[in-house]
Order: structure tokens, then C-alpha cells, then sequence
């Protein structure tokens, strides 16, 4: 799609044509009732939460955000910095192998313009309610959502045929409160691959987690579901000792002492519980020293008091 010229203006437009009105609830679990059958994960953004966070507050500030912003403004009449309210991305089993993810989004917008919008692209084509493009992939308006994805997985959820009992349960188990959560069952294949280099991993089952930026500090929750405690177990040590071990001295020098000190990983029965903070202070020596790694110079990095 060319709707707008910059990486960064195309990911919001795709974004703001992706979105529908009126807004659903925002944490995502009734998208959930679209997903295609042999999904094995799922994360959901909560875009309304998480605008106001301070750090998505300040990368809405900047000047490359502020003009895709004014762009999008211009070609689809709306603000994507307030109007897109979430983001659910949904991956099939074919995933590994080359397939694509199946995604629902939430928000409020001028339906009518932005269909034209991407229709005069011309790489895009409409086929009954879907807009499909020449690798097959298809995005639809439907009962105050988008559903973008692969033809036939769009076609299935709108006919009625999506929905997956397992993920929509394993979900249902994380703490969809949050700015961000996810939800993945370990497929055979992967579990596979996971046992050729461990057998400890290779027995790891299901994961859910969430991220939360409120406040502008950050906080990480991980559960683990493995097949019986003695993995756990095992995981739970292996993890403490490469993740700490390794990490300590290196965060330390960097004023991210404190920050190594506040992850735990435990175990508790067959499950691992992995929990991980950072105050205001750290994740802003964080985003100073990825700023500096992607080339953005400037003073070094402050360190956490």
C-alpha cells in the first residue's frame, strides 16, 4: 500500500484504514471470536491505554510522528494518535513456514474516505465486502472492526467460522488490564524444536504475559505452563543463572543494577512465573541507550538514581 511516502506514515495509515467504528471494548477478547481455528497465539494492544503513557506521549511528540500524523489527518480525516483504540494480532500454525498473521483492529474513523483512500492505490481490488490485494491478503469493515489478513481467513471469520476455544481459554487466564498482553500455546513442531535443544523446553506447553507502562515506569509478567515440575524446575535455574549471572555487573555499570535485582524467576509446580520492573528513572536510561545504538547520538545515557 502507498498511501503515504515514509515507513513510518505507512505504518499508521495501515493502521488508521484499519480501523472501525464504533469502538469496541478495548482489551481485545472479542476479537478473539474471529480468530482463525489453528491460531496458537495472540497479543493485544491496548491503544487507548497505552497513549497515555509517557513515553508513548513523547514518540507522539516527535517531529517525524507529528507529520505522518498530519498526513494521515489529511488523506483519512482522523488522528491516529486518538482514535485508534486497539490492536489484536493473531498468528496461524502456518506462521513459521511463510504465512501471515490475521489482524483485528478497533477505532473511530471516516469509513467512506478511507476506503477510497485505498482503493485509489490501484494494488488494491474489491471483491464482494473485501478488499483484497495480488498476494491474496484482504482487509474487511465489519461490525465496527477491520479484519485484515490472508483471503480465506478473513472470508472464514466473517462467514462465521472463526473462533478458537483453546486460545480463547488460555487467554482468558492472562491479565488483559494491561497496555499490552499476550497468549501463545506451544504448536508440535515448535515444541519439537524447543526439545532438540533442551528437553526441559522442549516440555514447555503454554505462555501468557503482559506489559504495562503506566506511569512511565514498566512492568513485565510472564507465566509458563510446562508438562510437569521437575522442567520448571530446571528452566526456572538455567534462566536465574544466565539471565542474572550474566547481566548483574554489565546492568550495574549503566545505573540498571537495581533494575537486574527487581526480575524474578521462579518456579511453582509445573508453571514459571517471571516478573520484571523498571522505575521511570531506568526506562529512561533504557530508551537513551537505544536512541545512542540507533544512531542518534547526543548526550550519554543518565543513569538511575
Amino acid at each position: 500500500m502507498r498511501i503515504l511516502r515514509k515507513p513510518l506514515s505507512l505504518a499508521l495509515a495501515l493502521t488508521c484504514v484499519s480501523l472501525a467504528a464504533p469502538a469496541q471494548a478495548n482489551d481485545g477478547k472479542a476479537n478473539l471470536k474471529l480468530a482463525p481455528a489453528d491460531a496458537f497465539a495472540v497479543i493485544h494492544i491496548n491503544a487507548e491505554r497505552l497513549r497515555s503513557s509517557p513515553l508513548v506521549k513523547e514518540f507522539l511528540a516527535l517531529p517525524d510522528s507529528q507529520e505522518a500524523i498530519k498526513e494521515v489527518q489529511a488523506k483519512l480525516g482522523m488522528n491516529p494518535a486518538t482514535d485508534l483504540d486497539g490492536i489484536t494480532v493473531v498468528l496461524p500454525q502456518d506462521i513459521p513456514a511463510g504465512g501471515k498473521p490475521f489482524i483485528m483492529l478497533n477505532g473511530k474513523y471516516d469509513a467512506a474516505k478511507a476506503k477510497a483512500a485505498a482503493g485509489a492505490e490501484g494494488d488494491l481490488t474489491a471483491k464482494g465486502n473485501l478488499m483484497v490485494d495480488k498476494q491474496g491478503m484482504a482487509v474487511a469493515f465489519e461490525n465496527g472492526r477491520v479484519v485484515a489478513g490472508p483471503e480465506a481467513m478473513v472470508t472464514a471469520a466473517l462467514g462465521g467460522k472463526g473462533g478458537n476455544a483453546s486460545l480463547d481459554a488460555l487467554a482468558g487466564a492472562a491479565d488483559t488490564s494491561k497496555d499490552i498482553w499476550f497468549a501463545a500455546q506451544v504448536p508440535a513442531a515448535l515444541g519439537g524444536m524447543l526439545a532438540a535443544g533442551d528437553p526441559n523446553a522442549g516440555d514447555i506447553k503454554a505462555a501468557i504475559g503482559s506489559l504495562d507502562l503506566a506511569n512511565g515506569a514498566l512492568a513485565l509478567r510472564v507465566t509458563i505452563t510446562t508438562g510437569k515440575p521437575e522442567s520448571a524446575k530446571a528452566l526456572a535455574e538455567m534462566a536465574n543463572a544466565q539471565i542474572k549471572g550474566a547481566g548483574t555487573q554489565m546492568a550495574g555499570q549503566i545505573g540498571l543494577g537495581n533494575a537486574v535485582k527487581s526480575l524474578s524467576i521462579t518456579a511453582a509446580g509445573a508453571a514459571i512465573n517471571l516478573s520484571f520492573n523498571l522505575t521511570a528513572a531506568e526506562v529512561n536510561v533504557v530508551k537513551a541507550l537505544a536512541l545512542a545504538n540507533a544512531g542518534g547520538g547526543g548526550a550519554p545515557a543518565p543513569k538511575a538514581a
